[in-house]
């Protein structure tokens, strides 16, 4: 038998789509993962299963939905019955975690990995046992150990602030203590084969890193829907939550009164995607001189996007694609320096099926995903699969806590949608969000990239709406979801 294959993931948090040069962006410096993606399948239109950070994660590693996972909202914990990965693979693997979990007990060791090193402190109050809730992470005994005070009091607990630890020097930043902590795993894990996940909390507010001055915000790259207000006939959640931006003095200390200061806050964010780009190389490096690079696939992508702007809203939740679709780089072993890209709509519920085959390994029987291996070997294509995209009013569409106000944010019924939404994205690139009681919403991607024009109402797309809705339904059926949909 041959050496067995590793498989490296790295996970950041709150990336859109559009960030990478293989995306089309070339404002964003970001060599190494440009270096990973002239070596990948480039996903072109790869979605999240919910854009919300703990539901993303609990899709990526166990290959189920967020409505099965029972990890709908941020903070859930992943149930014990929960299998990841890690619990799927044969015996003698390694298998590592290091960075942000998210799913419950951030900084216990559990669901199969045997190396785990922790960065967050935020989420003790979510511990399932009072005793780990006094448990510090690897990244705060990092800074205390470089003589860094903690200078935050959460739940009782003294630890280091979200804007103390974005505002370190680079080398003690969480980014960077992430990379080396994977690079070191690489390089003293030898023979022995392996599964590590490198997760990164950034590109995730507050956008404060070493790079704030990187980007002019005169320089940075809109789209035509940048602070523009969605159409009166869209989805109502979206278009109150976007006057609340509108209306909105400040996010963190930024100016958000005129368009330079929407500008600046994207500056920002791009000067921690290349914070998350030096971390990157440096794990590449380690692959690189440990001869792991030919036998290691590797992984790259996020958790969810943000809308940066984009009809006039900020951070995660809505299924519109600044917040929904999220870069996708897979390298192959023997990849060689070849780059390709899948142009048809993708979901990240089939990472785990694909990760599995790719390492030579069965596949559990039940899993929501499916593997992409037979449109990977040539002998399949992936243009036969809807993609469907949970998210839920409320948590999900909650105006950003960084945002300030000079005079009190006007009482709405933006609460009064309540229920659970639902998108189904078809090969042909048209996206149907549904929803009981807000107004729903019919684009076409392929003409409509930005979203601009909902064609929910339309006489000659009614055919198509039932049709897409007929899917979703079926879809529903197959993953046991029974979240309420409007009648057509």
């Amino acid at each position: 038998m041959g050496r067995r294959r590793n498989l490296l993931f790295l996970l950041a948090d709150q990336q859109r789509y559009d960030t990478l040069s293989c995306y089309g962006n070339d404002v964003v410096q970001a060599p190494n993962l440009n270096r990973l993606a002239g070596e990948s399948i480039v996903f072109g239109r790869a979605y999240v299963t919910q854009p919300v950070c703990t539901p993303a994660r609990s899709s990526i590693m166990t290959g189920f939905y967020p409505h099965t996972t029972g990890c709908t909202g941020n903070d859930a914990p992943l149930r014990p019955d929960m299998q990841t990965i890690a619990e799927m693979v044969t015996e003698g693997y390694a298998r590592a975690y290091i960075g942000k979990w998210h799913l419950g007990d951030e900084v216990i060791p559990q669901h199969g990995f045997d190396t785990w090193i922790s960065t967050m402190d935020r989420y003790h109050h979510y511990s399932t046992r009072p005793e780990y809730g006094t448990i510090r992470s690897d990244y705060h005994r990092y800074l205390v150990a470089h003589g860094y005070e903690p200078d935050s009091e959460h739940h009782g607990a003294r630890i280091f602030g979200r804007r103390t630890a974005a505002a370190m020097p680079e080398e003690h930043t969480k980014a960077r203590f992430v990379g080396r902590e994977a690079a070191h795993f690489l390089r003293e894990i030898g023979d022995r084969p392996f599964i590590a996940y490198a997760n990164f909390f950034e590109p995730h507010p507050p956008f404060i890193s070493p790079f704030d001055e990187l980007y002019r915000p005169e320089d940075i790259p809109v789209g035509p829907t940048f602070r523009r207000r969605p159409p009166d006939n869209a989805a109502l959640c979206n278009r109150e939550q976007a006057e609340a931006y509108l209306r909105a003095s400040h996010l963190q200390e930024m100016d958000i009164t005129t368009e330079r200061g929407w500008r600046q806050v994207k500056a920002r964010y791009y000067g921690l995607i290349t914070l998350v780009d030096r971390a990157v190389g440096e794990i590449l490096q380690a692959l690189d001189e440990t001869g792991l690079w030919e036998n290691t696939i590797v992984v790259f992508t996020s958790d969810h996007g943000d809308m940066m702007g984009d009809h006039a809203l900020f951070q995660k939740g809505p299924l519109y694609d600044g917040s929904t679709r999220v870069p996708l780089l897979l390298r192959l072993p023997g990849a060689g320096g070849n780059s390709r890209r899948v142009v048809e709509p993708v979901s990240q519920i089939d990472l785990l099926p694909t990760m599995l085959e790719l390492l030579e390994l069965s596949v559990p029987a039940g899993l929501h995903g499916r593997s992409w291996m037979p449109a990977l070997e040539g002998t399949g294509h992936l243009g036969d699969r809807d993609v469907i995209v949970e998210s839920q009013v409320g948590g999900s569409h909650k105006v950003s806590s960084w945002l300030r106000f000079e005079e009190p944010l006007p009482n709405t019924d933006r609460e009064r949608a309540v229920g659970l939404w639902r998108s189904i994205i078809s090969p042909d690139r048209f996206k149907l969000n549904l929803h009981p009681s807000d107004q729903c919403e019919l684009y076409d991607l392929g003409s409509d990239p930005y979203e601009v024009v909902n064609l929910f109402a339309e006489p000659e797309h009614q055919p198509r709406i039932r049709d897409m809705a007929a899917r979703l339904r079926s879809w529903q059926a197959r993953t046991g979801d029974t979240a309420q949909m409007p009648a057509l």
